[in-house]
């Protein structure tokens, strides 16, 4: 229980209900999903105690249904598949029979990531009042003075988000106890996606208000009804505006970006649409989940870290250390062996590695493939393929229609530099999938210091450099993720 005590510590520090506005309330959208137990022989009827089927016949017990609920989407199963007995993971040989302890854990990596994805929204959100607000105040003082200004009663209220945060942190508070109940865990499943539901709402307004064409309020009009309010000055022209406006962008900019990435692109808004790249990477995380509870935690690490490597099995025998074991020494010796022959060849690796300039491909984790389908769909490098569902904008993409509607004023983004902005941000893009590739493999505690950093860099430049980042992005385009499996299906 130490990883979630931490997480939720970290939620008590954020969460901030006593002074939080209301949340913005939406009606969530939960969608069919495939069951994770298959058609059992229990189909009902009834049967007779003795042998030829005669005497008083009882009614066979068909078993409850009932559904786990996992961002949103509704998976049939049975009661019978819930219950397990007491488990404790840590050493553990097997994982238990019963889903009772998989469908907790899920709910538990489902509060992490989406308190992730809100808490950066409110950080995004506070930096950019922050810095932007002496210069707010001194364009509002300037409106009041010319009798105009943005107004301020459709601005989106910030605290609004406290709230979400505050139901996000006490769902995963009831969910956390040793013992697990059915209908706790239900009831999570249905409160984070009313969360989602109700901080997709939220963004919206902030989309409405940040992100629309300008005039009058939000930072693509900012201050443009108070500036326009000063006449053009013979022989000048508009230039104060224009200046005024440049004044602005940085701030502008930086809100701008994070919204386009962000946002739900299906005009239709659909709930579960994958238009949206934080939808794609809950539904790679969705998949995470339900590939381990089908396969029984087969090659998933028990409780959180089911996207790292699996720890090996303890090796056949009796135990280190113990004294009945007479072939223990030489055992021992074998491997003692076999561990600096092995250090021999990947320091070797690492010397050829080095000389080339580059680092060797971290070691595939059971997450590797579902990290690199949402990195895929960030860069644009999937599949091409009329079957395949629609995705969203890649993150060049983005940040250039983000970068057009904040500079819309003063005739939008110049098109010479839609090139230098897509190969910074395919820069950017890759080097952060170096970075999570890399700690995946070497385990959920391991630390992001300078030499991870310094290794996914020579690697990802190296590659860029020599071609070869062209097969590693077809290579992970090669299969289509489960979570867009999941919309074919549909």
């Amino acid at each position: 229980m130490g990883f979630l005590d931490d997480a939720v510590s970290v939620l008590d520090k954020v969460a901030n209900a006593g002074g939080a506005g209301g949340p913005a309330t939406a009606t969530p959208t939960f969608i069919r999903d495939e069951p994770l137990t298959g058609a059992h022989s229990d189909s009902g009827g009834a049967a007779g105690p003795d042998p030829d089927g005669s005497g008083k016949h009882n009614a066979l017990d068909t078993h409850i249904p009932t559904e786990f609920i996992h961002y949103g989407l509704v998976h049939a199963d049975t009661d019978k598949k819930f219950l397990h007995k007491k488990f404790t993971p840590s050493g553990a040989p097997a994982a238990p029979e019963g889903h009772a302890i998989m469908f907790r854990d899920a709910l538990q990596r489902e509060a992490i990531l989406l308190h992730g994805f809100v808490s950066s929204c409110a950080v995004v959100l506070q930096e950019y009042l922050k810095d932007k607000g002496p210069l707010g105040d001194v364009g509002a003082a300037v409106g009041s003075l010319l009798g105009g200004g943005p107004k301020k009663d459709s601005k989106p209220d910030p605290t609004q988000l406290d709230s979400i945060i505050s139901e996000i942190k006490s769902t995963a508070d009831s969910i956390k106890g040793d013992s697990i109940n059915y209908k706790d865990i239900h009831e999570a499943g249905k409160k984070l996606h009313q969360a989602r539901a109700n901080f997709n709402k939220f963004c919206e307004s902030l989309n409405d208000y940040y992100l629309k064409p300008p005039s009058g309020d939000g930072p693509a009009g900012g201050l443009n009804s108070v500036m326009s309010a000063i006449p053009s000055i013979p022989g000048i022209g508009n230039t104060m505006q224009v200046v005024q406006r440049f004044l602005f962008k940085m701030f502008d900019i930086y809100l701008a970006v994070y919204l386009e990435l962000r946002r739900n692109q299906d005009p239709e808004k659909k709930d579960d649409s994958l238009m949206s790249h934080e939808r794609n990477i809950e539904r790679a995380s969705h998949w995470m989940t339900i590939d381990s509870i089908k396969t029984d935690y087969e090659k998933y690490e028990l409780i959180f870290p089911v996207w790292f490597k699996k720890a090996p099995p303890p090796e056949a025998g009796a135990a280190a250390g113990d004294p009945d074991n007479l072939l223990q020494p030489v055992v021992d010796k074998v491997n003692e062996v076999k561990e600096d022959v092995e250090k021999k060849v990947d320091d070797t690796k690492k010397d050829i590695y080095d000389f080339a300039g580059r680092n060797q491909e971290p070691e595939e984790t059971p997450g590797t493939a579902q990290m690199k389908a949402v990195f895929a769909i960030l860069k644009g490098s999937q599949k091409k393929d009329s079957a395949a569902p629609p995705t969203p904008p890649t993150a060049a993409d983005a940040t250039i229609k983000a970068l057009d509607t904040i500079l819309k004023d003063i005739s939008g983004l110049p098109t010479f530099l839609n090139r230098p902005i897509q190969e910074v941000t395919a820069a950017n893009v890759g080097l952060l999938e170096e970075v999570y590739l890399r700690l995946m493999a070497q385990g959920a505690s391991a630390p992001i210091d300078n030499t991870l950093l310094l290794a996914a860099g020579r690697r990802y430049l190296t590659n860029m450099i020599t071609g070869l980042g062209v097969t590693n992005q077809r290579h992970g385009a090669d299969q289509l993720p489960g979570f867009q499996r999941s919309r074919l299906r549909e």
